[in-house]
């Protein structure tokens, strides 16, 4: 063999596995991407979600009734329109956001304890579940 063709052959070797490790990493990518899946247990407003937002939302400067920052979040409709909640849109909806540290603020600011890692779950699953006032 010349030098030529072992270049050649080199080189036609290196783009098919080039080619193959850029099609491997596509499809890895694509096929990683699925709905989460959400318990058939409803997620309950009332004893579930209000309580989180009461205790970590609603404290005195922050989201509840004395000395508010910008509104409240006290009840279903201040949760709905507050906090700008997408039904079916957890991604979207700005409570979710920030209670998960991907709005301006990771919410709630210090000192108080960010939510544990069950509670944004659970706000999770009931705004993927339609955010229903039950």
């Amino acid at each position: 063999m010349d030098e030529k063709t072992i270049f050649a052959y080199i080189h036609n070797h290196m783009k098919t596995t080039l080619a193959c490790i850029a099609f491997a990493a596509l499809a890895l990518a694509i096929g990683c991407k699925h709905e989460p899946v959400l318990p058939e247990r409803q997620v309950s407003f009332a004893t579930e979600i209000l309580p989180i937002i009461q205790n970590s939302c609603q404290h005195s400067g922050c989201h509840g009734t004395q000395n508010t920052s910008e509104f409240t979040l006290l009840d279903y409709n201040d949760v709905m329109n507050n906090g700008d909640v997408k039904p079916g849109d957890a991604g979207d909806s700005k409570i979710y956001k920030a209670v998960t540290g991907q709005g301006e603020d990771l919410m709630p600011l210090a000192p108080y304890p960010a939510l544990s890692k069950r509670q944004t779950t659970l706000l999770l699953v009931w705004i993927e579940q339609g955010a229903k006032n039950n």
